[in-house]
């Protein structure tokens, strides 16, 4: 197989999408928050929240295509304008962000007062309906745990001027962002959670497997292998705890060597050899699902896992900066 068609492929295994009903929960929430757009009601804003891996990028994404931009013939009409928040945001950041995503020339020039009165002059030009914002965890800075205020009242005077809806994914600790913040907290119009599937409950068990058969009929290898079939879903779930991203993320890489080698088919050697790969640091040390004989279920990934750790390191690393200055007789950082 020459290395374009590996490609396309490939390519075609990442688009497809797996319908389930919790996708389906958040993009009947998220289409009832558009629709409010217009109707002269105040601003709202939504969370859709979760672990990473869950899902949450990929219902913002197939939202956004099927409500694609429209060429008119003074401009382009931007139904949905979609950002990722950046990392350690401030206000300024989430602005000239935003400027860009709507096309600004040069979002860098702006000074904060100046690309707050473009971005809704923007907003109102393009005729956009709803804002989703992706990693809207991080307004709260990892290294301090602290919000950004500012950026966090920024969003509000958007929801004020009633341009239109907002939507903020991110990792579960977002709520703060809203809770700490009455005016936020008040145009909340309450969250979508997509969690990891957890193997123990029949319904979520069985969904997972119907996801993993529908990506193996997108992998189109000449053998099937059944991966929806209990013994190797179990161990997929046992690898990703219950994510689709981690998931697929396996099943992918296993695509891969199968394309590179010739290989038929799928095997359980074969995402053993891939899970060797994928795993770094102290998750070198867990167990292997495809190369042991019988394996009990694994608890699902957990709200708060992903984001407990590194507050913690970043706690700590502060904690040992504070007592590194004072037995110097200065001042921490």
């Amino acid at each position: 197989m020459d290395w374009s068609e590996r490609s396309l492929r490939i390519a075609a295994f990442r688009d497809v999408y797996a319908v389930t009903r919790r996708a389906e929960e958040a993009e009947e929430r998220i289409r009832d928050l558009h629709l409010s757009h217009g109707t002269g009601q105040e601003g709202h804003c939504l969370l859709l929240v979760g672990p990473p891996g869950a899902g949450k990028s990929v219902a913002l994404r197939r939202y956004a295509a099927r409500h694609p931009d429209v060429e008119e013939q003074l401009r382009t009409h931007r139904r949905i304008l979609g950002i990722e928040v950046p990392p350690g945001c401030t206000l300024r950041s989430l602005a000239r962000t935003m400027l860009a995503a709507l096309g600004d020339v040069a979002p860098s020039r702006a000074n904060q007062v100046e690309a707050t009165k473009r971005v809704h002059t923007l907003l109102k030009a393009c005729g956009v309906e709803l804002v989703m914002m992706d990693e809207a965890h991080r307004l709260i800075h990892t290294d301090t745990d602290r919000i950004a205020y500012d950026a966090a009242d920024y969003i509000v005077g958007l929801l004020n001027t009633n341009l239109c809806p907002i939507v903020l994914a991110g990792q579960p600790h977002i709520e703060r962002v809203v809770t700490t913040n009455a005016q936020l907290g008040r145009r909340s119009v309450g969250e979508v959670y997509i969690g990891a599937y957890e193997w123990e409950d029949q319904d979520q068990r069985n969904e997972f497997r119907l996801v993993l058969n529908a990506l193996e009929q997108a992998l189109r290898l000449p053998f099937p292998f059944r991966l929806g079939s209990a013994e190797t879903a179990l161990r997929i779930h046992h690898f990703s705890r219950g994510l689709l991203g981690p998931a697929v993320l396996l099943i992918e890489e296993a695509f891969k060597l199968a394309l590179d080698r010739s290989l038929g088919a799928l095997s359980h050697p074969l995402f053993a050899e891939v899970v060797d790969r994928l795993r770094i640091g102290d998750g070198r040390r867990l167990v292997n699902p495809f190369v042991v004989e019988a394996l009990a279920p694994a608890p699902a990934a957990g709200r708060d896992e992903a984001v407990r750790p590194r507050v913690e390191e970043e706690s700590a690393r502060r904690q040992r900066r504070r007592r590194q200055a004072r037995s110097e007789g200065g001042h921490a950082d």
